[in-house]
This record gives C-alpha cells, sequence and structure tokens, in this order.
C-alpha cells in the first residue's frame, strides 16, 4: 500500500528537481527503485499478516484517499509551469497510479553535472494500458507547456518527444517491447537511450531483483531540498529493500555516509531496575553523543555531558506510559539548572511550546512542566543513581515496584558487539498510544485536528487492521566508520509511530507534502454595547 505512495511522491518531486532544483549525486542515483507490482504478489504466500491487512475494505478506502489527492496534486506542484490552471490532472493521472500499484515498475534518477536532474520510468504494460499512457502523457505534457511531440525513433523503438523553454526541456515517451518508458531532462536524454537499449538487447530495463518486493535506493543529500530535510544535518545515501518472510515482511537497510560518523560504541549500561514490565516497547541507542551535543537544545539546558547511550521503553497501562532515561552525571546540579533554563530554551528553540511554568520540585528533585493540557512532562532521577527518567505523565500512588523485564529482552541488545540500535515493539499498543501522544502535540503546537472521516485515520482505528500488527524488531549495526545497516521484521513493515505519522500525512489537505493545519480560534462575542473587531482584509 505504501509503495505506490514512495514511488508516486518520488516521481513528482522528480519532475519538482527537474524544474529547477540541482542534483548532486555523482557516485550514483539520486532515485532509484523496482517494485514487482501487486499482481505478481497475489500468489505469494509470505508475509501473510501484510496480505490480510491489505485485502481489507478500510485499506482500500485509505488508499483511495492517496491515490485521488496524489492524482489532483500536479495542479498545485507544477503550477508554476502549466500552460492554463484550468487543467484537470485527475482523470489523467489517476489510471496511472492504478498501473504502477498493480504492474512491475522500474525508475532512476542521475545528476545533470550540478544542474537538473534526468528520470526514466519504465512500466511493464499491455498494448491497451500502454496506449492510455500515450493519451495521458500527451495532455500532460501539453499542460506544461510543451510543444507538439514530435514522433521519430531511438534505439529502434517509437518514441514522442516533447520540447519546453523551462527545465525539464526534454520530455519523451517510448514503447519499447511491453514497456512504456518515460523520461524527462535537460536537453538530452541518455539514461532512456540506455534502458531502450538494454530492452533490445534483454526484453528489460534492468537487472531482475530476486525475490524483493521493492528495492529503493535513495541519496539523501541530494534530495535534502525537495523533501525539506534538515539542512544542518549531513545524510546518507539509503538502499532499501522489502521482502516477504513467513507471516512477516522483512526490511533491509543500509545507509552510506560521506564521512565517518565517529560511533563510540562502550559497553552496554542499561537501567534494568528502571525499565519495567508490563512493557509494550523497548529502545536502546548508543554512539550518540557526537550528534546530542551538537544539538542547540542540549546546550541550551545545560545537561551535560550530553549521554552516549539512550533507552525508551512504555508500559501497557496507559498510552502515556511512554519513558525515556539517560546517564546524568551531579544530577543536584544538572536537574535545577535545567529547570532554570528550560523556559528560555523553549521560547528560543520551539517558541511555538513555549507556554505554561516550569518548575524544580525540591522534595522529589524533579524537573516540571506545568500548566498543560493534561500532560505533566517531567524529569527526574531514575531508579539506577547516575540515570534520570523523562516521561510526559508521572506515576503516582506509591512505591509498589513492578516486575523487571526479562534477561532475554536484554540479551538481543548486549550480544552484538556491533549493533548501534534495538528496538522491539508491540505495534497494536503503540499505534494506539501514539495516537493519543500525536494528538496532544498537535494542541501544543496549535494545529488543527485532521478531519475525523479521513479514511487513513479511520483505517488506523479499524481493530480488523491493528490486531494484525504484531510484534516489529528492528535492530542498526555499524558496518564500518561510514555505513550502518538495519532490519526490521514487521507486519505491515511499519513501525506504530511510522504509522501514525503515515496516516496523517495522508489524511493532510496537502498531501504529497505536509502543511500543519492552524488551529480554529474562536472570535469572542463583543461585550453589550461594543462594536465587533472588524474582519482582517483578504490574505492577512
Amino acid at each position: 500500500m505504501r509503495n505506490v505512495l514512495l514511488m508516486g511522491v518520488l516521481a513528482g518531486l522528480g519532475l519538482c528537481a527537474g524544474a529547477g532544483a540541482a542534483a548532486s549525486a555523482k557516485d550514483g542515483p539520486v532515485v532509484r527503485w523496482h517494485f514487482v507490482g501487486t499482481t505478481a504478489l497475489q500468489g505469494n504466500t509470505n508475509a501473510s499478516r501484510f496480505r490480510e491487512v491489505c485485502a481489507l475494505p478500510s485499506t482500500g478506502k485509505m488508499v483511495e484517499e492517496a491515490l485521488s489527492k496524489l492524482a489532483s496534486s500536479p495542479a498545485r506542484l507544477f503550477r508554476e509551469s502549466l500552460a492554463s490552471t484550468n487543467v484537470d490532472f485527475r482523470p489523467l493521472v489517476r489510471p496511472l497510479l492504478d498501473d504502477l500499484l498493480a504492474q512491475e515498475s522500474m525508475a532512476e534518477s542521475r545528476g545533470g553535472g550540478g544542474g537538473p536532474a534526468e528520470w526514466v520510468v519504465a512500466v511493464r504494460l499491455d498494448d491497451p494500458h500502454a496506449e492510455r499512457w500515450k493519451t495521458s502523457w500527451t495532455a500532460i505534457v501539453a499542460a506544461l507547456g510543451a510543444a507538439k511531440q514530435v514522433e521519430s525513433k531511438v534505439e529502434g523503438f517509437p518514441v514522442w518527444e516533447s520540447k519546453r523553454d523551462r527545465a525539464p526541456s526534454l520530455l519523451r515517451l517510448a514503447r519499447a517491447k511491453d514497456w512504456v518508458v518515460l523520461g524527462w531532462g535537460q536537453d538530452k536524454l541518455g539514461l532512456q537511450a540506455e534502458w531502450l537499449k538494454r530492452i533490445q538487447a534483454s526484453g528489460r530495463p534492468g537487472a531482475p531483483s530476486g525475490d524483493s518486493w521493492l528495492e529503493l535506493e535513495a541519496d539523501l543529500q541530494a534530495l535534502a531540498r525537495p523533501l525539506a530535510l534538515p539542512a544542518d544535518v549531513s545524510w546518507p545515501r539509503a538502499q532499501m529493500t522489502l521482502t516477504g518472510r513467513g507471516a512477516n515482511v522483512r526490511s533491509n537497510l543500509r545507509l552510506e555516509y560521506a564521512q565517518a560518523l565517529g560511533l563510540k560504541l562502550e559497553p552496554w549500561h542499561i537501567p534494568t531496575n528502571t525499565v519495567r514490565e508490563p512493557l509494550v516497547s523497548f529502545t536502546a541507542l548508543r554512539g550518540i553523543h557526537p550528534w546530542l551535543a551538537a544539538r542547540p537544545l542540549a546546550e541550551a539546558l545545560g545537561l551535560q555531558p550530553a549521554p552516549n547511550q539512550l533507552f525508551g521503553f512504555a508500559q501497557a497501562l496507559t498510552p502515556f506510559e511512554t519513558y525515556w532515561a539517560w546517564s546524568l552525571p551531579d544530577q543536584a546540579n544538572a536537574l535545577p539548572q535545567a529547570a532554570l533554563r528550560l523556559a528560555g530554551a523553549l521560547t528560543n528553540h520551539y517558541p511555538q511550546f513555549a507556554m505554561g511554568q516550569i518548575v524544580y520540585l525540591t522534595n522529589r528533585a524533579q524537573v516540571t512542566w506545568q500548566g498543560l493540557p493534561v500532560l505533566v512532562p517531567f524529569l527526574r532521577p531514575a531508579q539506577e543513581n547516575d540515570f534520570v527518567l523523562a516521561g510526559v505523565f508521572p506515576k503516582t500512588g506509591g512505591p509498589k515496584v513492578s516486575p523487571p523485564a526479562p534477561a532475554e529482552l536484554y540479551a538481543q541488545v548486549t550480544g552484538p558487539a556491533d549493533l548501534v540500535y534495538y528496538d522491539w515493539e508491540i505495534t497494536e499498543q503503540r499505534v494506539s498510544a501514539w495516537r493519543s501522544l500525536r494528538a496532544f502535540y498537535e494542541l501544543l503546537a496549535k494545529h488543527g485536528s485532521p478531519p475525523t472521516n479521513s479514511p487513513a485515520l479511520l483505517w488506523l482505528a479499524d481493530t480488523n487492521v491493528t490486531r494484525q500488527l504484531g510484534n516489529a524488531v528492528t535492530e542498526c549495526s555499524s558496518r564500518s566508520p561510514r555505513e550502518l545497516a538495519a532490519v526490521r521484521t514487521s507486519a505491515v513493515g511499519l513501525t506504530g509511530f511510522e504509522l501514525v505519522s503515515l496516516a496523517h500525512w495522508i489524511s493532510n489537505p496537502a498531501f504529497p507534502a505536509y502543511v500543519p493545519v492552524p488551529a480554529r480560534v474562536e472570535r469572542k462575542k463583543p461585550a453589550a454595547g461594543q462594536r465587533p473587531p472588524p474582519r482582517p482584509a483578504s490574505g492577512e
């Protein structure tokens, strides 16, 4: 379900990149994917939970919401390139998205020597569907202000080519055996010609991908601008595969960085007295000191030295029982200083959350953020002397201690010598918790609530979906000073946090972009005898 979203969004971003963003990749593609298509998966017996979820009516409605929004998005994404603002892209694009979901597809984008990237997309189609693509493509390139198509041949295959006076300046469709091959770029389309040559020689634009359902490669540094990623992060090249394994989906991810990460993998020091049952998730992370020490908020709070290990866990009783623990020396001085600095740090770095009152409770040695709706974020000493515990709602009711976590859980963390990150969760329960926490985040950030009738949000509320989610386990290891490798076993490929984020993304009115919706402000009624305040002028 998410594969076609990923491919459609990346292809759209490719057109945006071709319209002005420079590609920086030199040693590999900016983006490359291969998806076998849902038609090829119909006889596959693996990933039974994933197939159960995909077959549900609520999933179909969620996918329809996403595809319908994607089909109408060109009018927003490419409005500066349109020859006319009256073009309705939905009937042109929507059937093509169905084909991308159902049929085998491949795509690649490469840099243009510092200029706009070249893109090529190939879809395996029969003749009727190929003719539909040609008709829609002709209408789309005309709407983008391109000149009338000229028919010619490349590598012996018929092609229909259009030019326009802005990037991407060249747009071309080819029919090559049982493939439709689209290409767009600046002045020349050498990558598309290379793919057509492969099809002429072997019948395929690229080699098959073994038993993987989806292969995706992306240079995140080159895509940082169109994806609106933070500019102060050095983003890696990412390679991901998804494959069915028994009842689950197996996800493999490789991250290659331009420079050494400088990870210091000290022996694990887990706060076993603090992490207690009934657990529904456990997270362990190490080697993070260099990154945390460079964060402005950590420095502003004076919580130094920045920790090198971080542990998170959640318990089952309420959605607010999500906690984080880390080592903090000299707590007697560090916690009161954090209480004094937190209000100013929020104002400077996260002004949307500058509300309520930060106090230090001396009888508990606890930093408490008071005055928020329902939530009471806190930071206090943990059960271990050298650890602190942070959460959004402190427990009350006495010193009763629940059982410790099983030793088998910690063995998953302490066993591999190169392990950097470990996360286990019961995804159904974490979806419920993250839905509640996300609602409070939107409230504090003064964002409007997403539409309650959104099929994507109703999908996550469907117990027929959530009961299939089972456990998700993610392990990430250091393979070299510049390389991380992660593997995940899960029901649908995503964790609870990622599923909630996906649902909110799809439900956002700006999808495939994401623009927070401002909260509605109630206008106060004027007192008796007073005139109402003037309404703001249009555009204010």
